[in-house]
């Protein structure tokens, strides 16, 4: 496939599906369809990408188009997919890709067997809090392509007119590569929701919480995505402090949060192999940091 201008259509118009949309609009692709399960999501979806008058309902009409977006949750891929190859809804060169960052492309043909399309997988590594914020990030965000080897250059062609940057992934390692990006993505998020917590017995409001605790966390992964984790990681752990865990421990308890105190315990134990590995800790110090967590 080596038209200049490619024609797209989109299925499944959430968060994900607008941001890159409207990137390949700008990057001179040609919309054709923006397909949702309401029109007056598919109208709004289609306005935010650039493509107003040409929202729908039906998936049959993203059926000419040279890329089928699916945009849609992990668990219905393959539904879908199966649903555009056995009615015929696509063109026999179409090609179908996803962005799902656990399934492999295939998922998306699974269910129709000797079908002429081919299919691609196209994750960004990315978090998509809203439209907008997910369309302003795309730029510099790295992709893993996973596909059809054929089609992998066309792959890093989309990937590249996004703005990002394209790597290839095994499909073998799809299930791994996800969760360390939701260990990255989700799990931060609930860190920052059980720090705020504990702050709300110190008598802050989750506001204010945040605006305190956000310069430290912008810092914070800013010297991690620089330096790396052991070379970014301060702290009490890292000094070998036993009396200042101790003292936090004290505090978590006695403020009756097990659930915070439990973490509390589980992240400072794979902490210290953090701080053993940058070196600022000592054998002897790690062991009763060890014991203290328990």
């Amino acid at each position: 496939m080596t038209k200049d201008k490619m024609s797209f259509s989109l299925i499944g118009p959430g968060r994900v599906g607008q941001s890159i949309a409207r990137r390949l609009l700008e990057a001179g692709y040609v919309a054709e369809a923006v397909v949702g399960r309401k029109q007056e999501y598919a109208a709004d979806a289609a306005l935010f990408i650039g493509a107003a008058g040409r929202e729908s309902t039906d998936i049959a009409d993203a059926g000419e188009s040279d890329l089928v977006l699916l945009a849609v949750p992990d668990d219905v891929l393959r539904t879908v997919g199966g649903r555009l190859l056995s009615g015929k809804n696509v063109r026999p060169d179409s090609v179908l890709i996803h962005f799902s960052g656990i399934h492999c492309a295939d998922v998306l043909t699974a269910d129709v067997s000797g079908s002429p399309n081919d299919a691609l997988s196209i994750h960004p590594l990315q978090s998509f809090a809203d439209r907008q914020r997910g369309y302003e990030a795309l730029a510099g965000t790295p992709f893993a392509i996973e596909g059809s080897p054929n089609l992998l250059p066309l792959a890093e062609r989309i990937v590249k007119d996004l703005k990002g940057i394209p790597f290839p992934l095994a499909s073998e390692h799809k299930a791994l590569y996800h969760a360390a990006a939701c260990v990255t993505s989700n799990y931060l998020a609930t860190l920052i929701a059980s720090a705020e917590k504990m702050l709300a017995s110190c008598d802050f409001s989750a506001d204010e919480a945040r605006r305190l605790l956000g310069p430290m966390l912008q810092t914070t992964a800013r010297n991690i995505a620089e330096i790396g984790p052991a070379e970014a990681l301060t702290g009490p752990i890292a000094r070998g402090d036993a009396q200042t865990v101790a003292r936090h421990l004290q505090g978590l308890d006695g403020q009756k949060k097990p659930a915070e105190a439990e973490l509390y315990r589980f992240l400072g134990r794979l902490t210290i192999d953090v701080g053993m590995k940058k070196g600022t800790l000592s054998g002897p110090e790690s062991e009763k940091l060890r014991k203290l967590l328990e």
